[in-house]
């Protein structure tokens, strides 16, 4: 028996396979692409006015935490929709195709080559997802970060929320199945986020599973972008008395206790992101036909 590994034209083929699917279905890719847009939108609706605006370095106690509560919402919602972008993108890629693909894994088909097919396309969709949202949400809120690493890091959870969704999709028998998991890979993520509730408020069992969701660190990463380009925050104190100075971060992530840094956090995003695709194949070779 020929041993199935990684094959590049094998690869190719099913991407353009796929990419034909896509431009077929236009309805259904239209919608994909207009999620990008619509979210960003309500998000400078709401919060656009206020994180625009900027603030003083020594202003109010209650403006300050008006301003960095805005900015940090609307950071938080960011991430949250790149992992949502990943996994409605693929959450019925592999189980809506599942009598096409166990045929052809009868012939010759290389479980490595269709994983990488899928993580190609749906990646590529999910990069153009992520460059619109953040576009529309750095400009429109006037942020500060460095929109190069701002991207990097939406691209790395919505590649997470990619690798959930085709693990979802590898794991369900119906289509309706892989649907209805969503929300309950979804919402833990916005609970345990850091955004309802800090991480180091957290007790310990929750800031453990925290530390598994990835939008806990495509948050954090987030946010110490905007926050290393914005100026620290100081209350207004009698003379003499020395100002204790605050970033946007501290509330979220102090700097003496759950702050890591971008890099980190991208480098557990990406972490996260081989073991989801490890996962994939192993449970496609368990669900294997041979």
């Amino acid at each position: 028996k020929i041993p199935r590994k990684f094959g590049i034209r094998q690869w190719g083929t099913l991407v353009r396979r796929a990419l034909s699917i896509k431009r077929r279905d236009t309805w259904n890719t239209a919608i994909l692409l207009a999620q990008a847009p619509i979210i960003a939108l309500m998000i400078v609706f709401v919060f656009g006015d206020k994180v625009a605006e900027g603030i003083a370095t020594d202003t109010s106690p209650t403006d300050w935490m008006s301003f960095s509560g805005a900015t940090a919402t609307s950071v938080f919602l960011m991430a949250i929709s790149a992992i949502w972008f990943g996994c409605s993108n693929a959450a019925r890629e592999i189980v809506g195709e599942w009598a096409i693909y166990h045929r052809e894994r009868m012939v010759n088909l290389k479980i490595p080559s269709y994983v990488a097919s899928k993580l190609t396309v749906l990646g590529g969709l999910c990069f153009i997802q992520c460059l619109v949202l953040l576009g529309i949400v750095w400009a429109g809120c006037d942020l500060k970060g460095s929109f190069g690493w701002m991207l990097g890091v939406l691209v790395l959870s919505s590649l997470a929320g990619l690798g959930l969704g085709l693990t979802v999709s590898a794991l369900a028998r119906t289509s309706e199945v892989a649907i209805a998991l969503i929300p309950l890979i979804l919402i833990p993520m916005v609970i345990a986020g850091g955004m309802m509730k800090p991480v180091h408020e957290m007790n310990t069992p929750m800031q453990v599973f925290s530390g598994a969701m990835a939008s806990r660190w495509a948050f954090e990463g987030m946010l110490l972008l905007e926050s290393e380009a914005r100026p620290e925050w100081a209350p207004a104190v009698p003379p003499g008395v020395a100002a204790v100075r605050e970033d946007l971060a501290e509330r979220y992530f102090p700097k003496d206790d759950e702050r890591l840094g971008v890099e980190p956090a991208a480098g557990v995003l990406g972490g996260m992101i081989a073991m989801l695709i490890l996962a994939i194949g192993v449970i496609l070779r368990w669900r294997d036909v041979h």
